[in-house]
């Protein structure tokens, strides 16, 4: 056989070497966060203060002791050691040009030799903010429990970062501005999707009552 017949030696193996950063999964947090939540250990304690508790019951007539749960929730929601979402992550290439125009997505990888690399996600269009999501679920919780309707409102004669109304949709942008600092508030078009989504939830677990399911 010539050597032409023969590939190089070590191409085979080169061609199926795999840059070990593409297979890792990162925490969510170390990548993106979309909101300043106040993250903290928590525990049984809740996230709410007592005022926040009472005004919120108080605000959007609740039992004083759905407030109460809700702290809770949240506050294992935005507990600082609780499981996020992992994301596959791969690395940067083209570090110097790229790090501003990456600069939301980027954390830094440690390698082998111990130096950062900069990665991001294979995939951003699947990255979510689950703690986002937590909290939202939380909430949609207590709003269950206390015989309301995951129901929103839509108003399409405002501007659309303004579409979104609702009891629920105040509610959960009330307690966003209580767990985030600065004070924050989700998009309504983000809110909504979000809610969608723990509606859907809900439903694959069988937590709607009768007063959801119409």
């Amino acid at each position: 056989m010539s050597s032409e017949e023969h590939p190089p030696k070590g191409s085979e193996e080169a061609s199926q070497t795999v840059d070990p950063v593409d297979d890792v999964y990162m925490h969510f947090d170390g990548i993106k966060q979309t909101l300043p939540f106040l993250l903290g250990d928590y525990g049984d304690d809740g996230a709410l203060s007592e005022d926040q508790i009472r005004g919120l019951a108080k605000e959007f007539q609740l039992d004083i002791n759905l407030a109460r749960d809700l702290s809770v929730l949240v506050g294992y929601s935005l507990d600082i050691d609780s499981e996020v979402s992992l994301v596959r992550v791969k690395r940067v290439q083209g570090r110097r040009k790229r790090d501003r125009q990456n600069e939301q997505f980027r954390t830094l990888y440690p390698d082998d030799n111990g130096e950062s690399v900069p990665v991001q996600p294979r995939d951003k269009r699947q990255v979510q903010d689950e703690r986002r999501l937590k909290v939202i679920e939380s909430c949609c919780y207590i709003w269950l429990d206390a015989g309301r309707k995951l129901t929103i409102t839509t108003r399409p004669d405002k501007p659309s970062s303004e579409q979104r109304e609702g009891e629920l949709i105040r509610f959960i942008q009330t307690v966003v501005t209580m767990v985030t600092k600065p004070m924050r508030q989700i998009p309504g078009e983000t809110l909504r999707r979000d809610i969608e989504r723990v509606r859907r939830r809900f439903q694959m677990r069988g937590d709607l009552g009768p007063i959801n399911r119409a």
